[in-house]
């Protein structure tokens, strides 16, 4: 978008601005910006037209050529349309009608309008290119909204899953077939416009899906070269789904070594509990040891004579003869 908005100022001026001093673009400048504005038309699929607009609303050139010689409403359809600067693009609200030919910015279709034609809508985005009296002062074109939906739609991985286009004042666009939003509805208690711009010019949060629908994972971001915003919002409940789906066996790894090292844990415990067991036997069997051999000393130092103990099975465990001389 930004670079066929540079090559459409560009260009345009430049083979524009005889006839934007003289005011003379009929003849041979009209075919010849007609030839060059159907080409630009062609090399982008986005747009259903591009035109140049006089001072007075009237379309001196179109790469439509049924729109050529119609007046349009610029004031209604883009505010500031006819005061804005040299230079500054300008984003209208969702149009009715296929071109602008048939559109409700025409001074010869009545607004509200039932037809066929009308319920195709476009997005209107003009660029001021001059401001002499009487000359071109615009370049309009006529975006297809159905461009950006099969685009949304071809890109984003599941049928919940939706996006966005919003005006920087927070006029909805465009966006996903899934959405329940209509072009041209205000989005401004959205928590984009709510809690986010014009602080922050991209986030994430969790809320219900545009226009009504189940829980979602959003995020957002600004562009750097017009007034838009752009957001996607994915299921809450399909994503958790596919992030467990794409990580269980990574969650089954994680279980397995978490119960190994619990298992290793226990079987240290196990190990020092017995290792503390033992050493407790083995200074208990010293002690008492060391208890006996003081016990039997005290008895002999006692009693010089000859002295023997028995154990509680009748064995001899300790004897000490005294022979005498005689």
């Amino acid at each position: 978008m930004p670079d066929a908005t540079t090559s459409l100022r560009n260009a345009a001026t430049r083979q524009t601005g005889n006839a934007a001093s003289t005011g003379n673009a009929g003849g041979p400048m009209q075919n010849s910006m007609t030839v060059w504005l159907s080409e630009a038309t062609r090399r982008s699929p986005f747009l259903r037209s591009l035109s140049l607009i006089d001072q007075s609303g009237r379309v001196i050139a179109s790469s439509n050529p049924k729109n050529i010689g119609e007046t349009l409403r610029l004031d209604e359809a883009l505010t500031g349309g006819n005061t804005a600067a040299v230079g500054v693009s300008m984003i209208g609200r969702p149009t009715q009608g296929r071109d602008l030919a048939d559109s409700n910015m025409n001074s010869k279709v009545q607004n509200g309008a039932d037809s066929a034609a009308q319920s195709a809508g476009f997005l209107p985005i003009a660029r001021r290119i001059a401001s002499e009296p009487g000359g071109i002062s615009h370049v309009l074109a006529a975006v297809n909204p159905d461009f950006f939906i099969n685009y949304y739609q071809l890109t984003l991985a599941d049928s919940e899953d939706s996006a966005a286009l919003f005006g920087y004042e927070g006029i909805f666009l465009t966006g996903s077939s899934n959405l329940a939003m209509q072009p041209g509805a205000s989005a401004k208690d959205l928590p984009i416009f709510r809690n986010f711009l014009p602080a922050r010019e991209y986030g994430s949060y969790i809320d219900s899906r545009p226009g009504g629908g189940g829980e979602t994972i959003s995020s957002f971001r600004t562009s750097r070269s017009a007034p838009l915003v752009v957001s996607v919002h994915l299921s809450r409940k399909q994503a958790v789904a596919e992030w467990v789906e794409t990580n269980r066996p990574v969650v089954f790894l994680g279980f397995a070594l978490e119960l190994l090292i619990a298992l290793l844990t226990w079987y240290a415990w196990r190990s020092l509990i017995a290792r503390g067991v033992a050493q407790a036997e083995m200074t208990a069997a010293f002690n008492a040891v060391s208890e006996s051999e003081m016990r039997k000393s005290a008895i002999v130092e006692r009693d010089r004579k000859s002295t023997r103990l028995n154990s509680s099975h009748g064995y001899i465990s300790y004897a000490v003869f005294c022979l005498k001389k005689k």
